[in-house]
């Protein structure tokens, strides 16, 4: 891995980037902004890595990298290596729990917390086996692509390889 830079706007949810690049043990350096005191927006220095001016980027050689999700996507498979092996089985028992006592991630009501841990399920689907070995997992993606307004967002932006229909 080329060195990595983590670019770091103060009070942003680039912390928990931070954090998974020192879980995986991963070689950065850290490009610190602040907002600027009185619009509190990002300073130029950092709209002029991502022009929206938002935190975090990642720069990996001449690849930029925004939101974290994204992030922590390319982080892992960048390091898949020991680190997929016991976290990921260990990450896929938790969830598997926390669906055992209720019908979402957050309770017994649908958020956008759900939302978010979609992606990670059906990455982790093509990666696992995800039906035998965690079956409320298998099903919670079964009834989210059940949903209209997911399927409508397959439907507008169309299908994508995590979900095997390249």
């Amino acid at each position: 891995m080329s060195m990595l830079t983590l670019h770091h706007l103060e009070n942003s949810r680039s912390q928990r980037i931070l954090w998974l690049l020192e879980e995986l043990g991963v070689d950065y350096k850290i490009q610190s902004y602040t907002h600027d005191p009185k619009t509190s927006l990002a300073p130029a220095e950092l709209f002029a890595v991502h022009s929206p001016g938002k935190s975090p980027v990642i720069t990996d050689g001449d690849l930029t990298v925004a939101e974290s999700g994204a992030i922590i996507e390319y982080l892992v498979a960048k390091v898949r290596g020991g680190y997929l092996g016991a976290n990921t089985t260990l990450n896929l028992e938790y969830m598997e729990a926390a669906l055992g006592k209720s019908r979402w991630f957050c309770g017994e009501a649908f958020t956008a917390a759900d939302i978010q841990m979609s992606f990670a399920l059906e990455a982790a689907e093509v990666r696992t086996n995800l039906a035998a070995d965690y079956p409320g997992l298998a099903e919670f993606l079964k009834t989210i692509r059940a949903m209209p307004a997911y399927r409508k967002g397959i439907e507008m932006g169309g299908p994508y390889a995590l979900m095997g229909d390249d």
